[in-house]
């Protein structure tokens, strides 16, 4: 496994949120840089599985080799990973 490895969560704060914090084509950049990108499948998100592979990530459940985690919206606490970067774009309604 690479030592740099990002991950992209499946998002399950909403049912309804199909944004990705990362795109395809941004993989495909990481991976031409040698990092290795998780992607944990989805059936919500605006990119499919299969577009992520085809960029050169890999699909998995788990993402604990990912040193960094990125997402959209919070992940709960209970499936916090310890000892990883979280990068989420929480924001709050009303928020400035």
């Amino acid at each position: 496994m690479p030592s740099k490895c990002v991950g992209i969560v499946r998002e399950v704060y909403n049912k309804w949120e199909r944004r990705a914090p990362l795109t395809p084509a941004h993989v495909k950049e990481l991976v031409a840089r040698g990092v290795q990108v998780l992607v944990q499948p989805s059936t919500a998100r605006v990119f499919s599985d299969e577009q992520y592979v085809r960029a050169g990530a890999t699909l998995s459940e788990d993402l604990a080799p990912a040193n960094v985690i990125v997402g959209v919206k919070q992940v709960p606490e209970p499936a916090l990973l310890a000892d990883k970067t979280y990068l989420l774009q929480p924001h709050h309604q009303g928020a400035a």
